[in-house]
């Protein structure tokens, strides 16, 4: 699965706020069912151990769209610096002075294409040395050692090379590890999707195991997308790099009313040393 455009795309809130998140054409999803709309503030708000700096990565294509909204619901959090970083300063920029690097919607091979081979590595030297990573749609493919375009983060592979299934609202569920993580919220909750990815482990031995954190409850079945393949398949999931944390998610909880909180949790774990 090699030189395969992955697109996010844009999301409106319950309230169809005009925020536009990482707009691609995809076709039209299948889904078992809409979700009910998320209680207010289902996941409350965490508070950081330490001040966090955060560097994100902006480009012109992102610079009106969801990397505002991941950017504000990160800026929930006290005691939290955000950077909007160029693709060259990922690869120019000394990352040392970031403890977490954050990776939002758009093409995944477009954003690995852009750093260019410098800045993936920069960021998978980062992560090695204690820096943490969450990928958010494009930004979870980015992470997967499966394609030779990735950063090569995430011990995982997209289960089938036809990703365009479409924007829907899905249900998750989290795992016992995803309540450690983002707090004690029992059943299923809606979410927002477009084109994430769904992925199984790549099985290299020289990586660690990812941990689910969140499953698909539901499914999207765009154009001529299996279907089957991503109801009970990981939506969120965490794995160790190195000295460093991973994160990825492959839904948009930053756009999804009753979420607002989703992100700053993923921000508070991966500011938690590896080791």
């Amino acid at each position: 699965m090699t030189g395969t455009s992955h697109h996010c795309g844009p999301l409106l809130t319950v309230r169809r706020v005009a925020l536009l998140l990482f707009f691609a054409a995809g076709g039209a999803a299948v889904v078992a069912q809409t979700p009910a709309k998320n209680p207010a503030n289902l996941f409350k708000l965490p508070q950081l151990s330490r001040p966090v700096a955060v560097a994100i990565y902006q480009t012109p294509e992102s610079s009106n769209s969801g990397m505002h909204m991941i950017r504000h619901r990160i800026e929930l959090l006290s005691g939290v610096r955000v950077t909007e970083l160029t693709p060259a300063e990922f690869a120019t920029n000394d990352l040392s002075g970031f403890d977490i690097a954050v990776f939002g919607g758009g093409s995944g091979s477009k954003q690995a294409g852009e750093i260019g081979a410098e800045g993936r590595a920069a960021v998978r030297k980062f992560v090695d040395g204690g820096g943490g990573y969450l990928g958010i749609c494009a930004g979870a493919y980015l992470a997967c050692k499966g394609f030779d375009w990735g950063i090569g983060l995430l011990n995982a592979r997209t289960v089938s090379p036809k990703w365009e299934r479409g924007h829907a609202r899905l249900e998750l569920e989290l795992s016992d590890a995803g309540r450690e993580v983002f707090g004690d919220v029992r059943g299923r909750f809606g979410v927002s999707y477009h084109n994430g990815p769904v992925i199984e482990p790549l099985g290299d031995d020289a990586l660690p195991a990812y941990e689910v954190l969140a499953w698909f409850r539901t499914e999207a079945n765009g154009k001529d997308s299996p279907h089957g393949l991503m109801v009970n398949s990981p939506a969120v999931v965490r794995a160790t790099f190195g000295k460093g944390r991973v994160i990825t998610i492959s839904p948009h909880p930053e756009g999804t009313a009753g979420l607002e909180n989703f992100i700053p949790h993923a921000i508070a774990w991966l500011a938690q040393p590896a080791h």
